[in-house]
């Protein structure tokens, strides 16, 4: 099914060097209003908020004092709203800078309300809600980012969004480590809403400001709606 005629080699021998392309990247992203604020964005979420797999067993033993069956309860909600939340996503006819602050908007508040709670069953639905919003700022964010960027250049600013939204895992996972240990899962999430919903408010205002005249290289605004 690959097309050929399509395929974007090198030609130029200096641009096939590593440190050259991934200046190339980082200049892109940097220049690229656009692009640069969703991978900001894609790196406040996912450092402060996609911290489940650190959270998650603490709040079924700890938080709701109950055990395995409970952790995997609050594990397979999360999954299935992350399902659900893909096959709406598949069903957009374009990716959407509405929905992709609208879904941060409601993963950050679903960890927000989830930090007081003490019912197995309410954790479980704001979870399943919290999976729908996650896959909707994702999914989004990452056809934005690859539909804006230039063809030559796509791998590349791709892979700073991947380092963007899996790279900081380790930090995110220290720092909820750190929370739980001050003020157990109550405070991690709590903490995690606030930077969550705080940093999307941000970006989605400067995202709205009208951009300067000299748009970045190989935008694509028809298939990236407002």
């Amino acid at each position: 099914m690959m097309r050929p005629s399509e395929f974007f080699g090198g030609i130029e021998p200096a641009r096939l060097r590593m440190v050259h392309g991934i200046r190339e990247g980082f200049q892109y992203a940097i220049r690229s209003r656009e692009v640069f604020l969703v991978l900001l964005l894609v790196l406040i979420i996912s450092t402060f908020c996609l911290n489940f797999n650190v959270l998650l067993p603490v709040l079924a033993k700890k938080t709701l004092d109950a055990g395995p069956r409970t952790f995997g309860a609050l594990s397979a909600a999360f999954g299935a709203g992350a399902l659900i939340g893909g096959l709406l996503a598949a069903a957009q006819g374009r990716a959407r800078k509405s929905l992709m602050l609208l879904g941060a908007i409601g993963f950050a508040t679903s960890e927000l309300l989830l930090a007081p709670q003490s019912s197995i069953w309410l954790s479980c639905l704001l979870l399943f809600l919290g999976g729908v919003a996650f896959t909707t700022w994702s999914s989004n964010a990452n056809s934005i980012v690859q539909l804006a960027a230039p063809d030559h250049l796509r791998g590349r600013v791709i892979g700073l969004y991947f380092f963007g939204f899996a790279g900081t895992g380790s930090i995110g996972g220290l720092m909820s480590g750190w929370l739980v240990q001050l003020g157990g899962t109550r405070l991690a999430f709590f903490v995690a809403g606030i930077v969550g919903i705080a940093g999307t408010l941000v970006v989605g205002r400067y995202l709205r400001v009208p951009a300067a005249p000299m748009q970045a290289e190989g935008l694509a605004p028809e298939r990236i709606a407002a």
